[in-house]
């Protein structure tokens, strides 16, 4: 007696195979990133010779020096930011004005309590300014 019910097909459809035309290969990356160090180094040279006419216009002329030092430390904190920002580094940018500001005060505040007994804050001024210098070679060298 024959059954009333439908039976599935047995045969099984494979998935096509995609042609050869449309299978992509990835992409290689076009080349290493392109090093822009020497820009960097430019700006800080830059910075580095604004600072000694400041300290000479401050001997006759504080109000001016003192600007011209404030132009200089503007200088030293954003400068690489800004060539960092418009070679499409946003991030490394905004890394380096941390590191500028942080690691001379960090290096300065090291060297200042150097050798400093638990009572005595600020032990050496020649400490702090050595430790400051430091840190401020460390934020050129690593930014």
């Amino acid at each position: 007696m024959p059954s009333d019910e439908l039976k599935a097909p047995t045969t099984l459809h494979p998935t096509p195979t995609p042609s050869p035309e449309s299978v992509t290969e990835p992409v290689a990356p076009t080349g290493p990133a392109r090093w822009y160090g020497g820009s960097i180094w430019a700006t800080d040279s830059l910075v580095a010779l604004s600072v000694v006419p400041g300290m000479l216009v401050s001997l006759t002329a504080q109000r001016a020096g003192i600007g011209m030092m404030g132009v200089s430390l503007a200088g030293y904190l954003l400068a690489p930011a800004f060539v960092h920002a418009a070679h499409g580094n946003l991030g490394r940018g905004f890394l380096s004005v941390a590191m500028r500001a942080a690691l001379p005060l960090l290096f300065g505040a090291i060297g200042g309590l150097a050798g400093c007994s638990p009572w005595n804050w600020v032990c050496s001024a020649d400490g702090a300014a050595a430790g400051a210098l430091v840190g401020y070679a460390s934020a050129i060298g690593s930014t």
